[in-house]
């Protein structure tokens, strides 16, 4: 089978398309690095703000439609 000449070597524009395509997603990832050195400093990335019991109850009212405050024991 005989292919045209043009699929043996990349054209400069599809060269210069996929260098641009591969710039592009190496900036994505590096922001996506430095965003995520940032985070990790943030005092709530590994402590929840809530316990089991308040997000018991947000789940239980989205539920049962009754928001009002659960009475303390």
């Amino acid at each position: 089978m005989v292919f045209p000449p043009d699929r043996d070597e990349a054209s400069p524009g599809r060269r210069r398309e996929a260098l641009w395509l591969a710039l592009i997603l190496v900036l994505a990832a590096l922001l996506r690095v430095w965003y995520l050195a940032e985070v990790v400093r943030a005092p709530d990335f590994t402590a929840l703000r809530q316990d089991m019991e308040v997000q018991d109850y947000q789940a239980r009212a989205m539920l049962s439609g009754n928001w009002t405050p659960p009475t303390p024991n």
